[in-house]
């Protein structure tokens, strides 16, 4: 999500609250930029490729090492780039909520046959993907400019929006009904395949190695 106005970037992490954050800022976000991504979106379905080149693609979860190719490093730097995070934990049982109440997401019928446990064994998708692959080089420099927390999501925003000089409301959007942390991590293999798996995010963002 660009905003050109605002000359902030914000990289949108699934199941962080991304969607509440787009909600609250999309004023911002320039008539061409979200045109622009519509028509990708549709193009892709009917032809498989983009109608507008890629440098004008806004795509809903780039992650920032994308915009900086694809923006370049000058015009990248004089934006203000941000993300949230999520206790990996909590993340990973949200990912697994979501697609189990999603009809449409691909890994639906898969998630919707098997346990949590299962899920995380079974390393598809977007599972095994940390959070820090969205906002680092390839040698691990962190490239964004401020990664607030789900956790202290309120505070982190107010942050945010002083920083861009923004003004935005959030909403508890895109949410999924699930069961009390603990439940899902009854066997200790859940635990030790998060912390294996995520072990990036965790000493990046300064996670507890144990369940919150």
């Amino acid at each position: 999500m660009i905003s050109r106005s605002k000359r902030f970037i914000f990289v949108h992490i699934y199941k962080t609250a991304g969607t509440s954050v787009r909600s609250a800022l999309v004023e911002h976000v320039e008539e061409d930029s979200q045109v622009v991504k519509l028509c990708n979106r549709v193009t892709y379905k009917l032809a498989g490729k983009p109608a507008i080149k890629p440098k004008e693609l806004a795509w809903k979860h780039a992650g920032a090492g994308e915009y900086l190719a694809l923006m370049g490093e000058e015009n990248f730097r004089r934006f203000f780039k941000f993300s949230i995070v999520r206790n990996p934990f909590d993340w990973q049982v949200s990912l697994y909520e979501y697609i189990r109440q999603s009809p449409g997401h691909h890994l639906h019928n898969f998630a919707l046959a098997v346990d949590f446990l299962s899920f995380l064994r079974s390393g598809v998708g977007e599972t095994t993907k940390p959070q820090a692959s969205f906002l680092t080089s390839r040698n691990g420099e962190l490239l964004v400019d401020f990664v607030g927390k789900f956790e202290s999501l309120d505070k982190d925003f107010s942050k945010i929006c002083e920083k861009i000089g923004a003004h935005g409301k959030l909403e508890h959007l895109n949410a999924s009904t699930r069961s009390n942390l603990p439940e899902y991590y009854a066997s200790p293999e859940a635990i030790d395949i998060v912390l294996e798996n995520f072990h990036r995010d965790f000493n990046l963002f300064g996670y507890p190695k144990s369940l919150p």
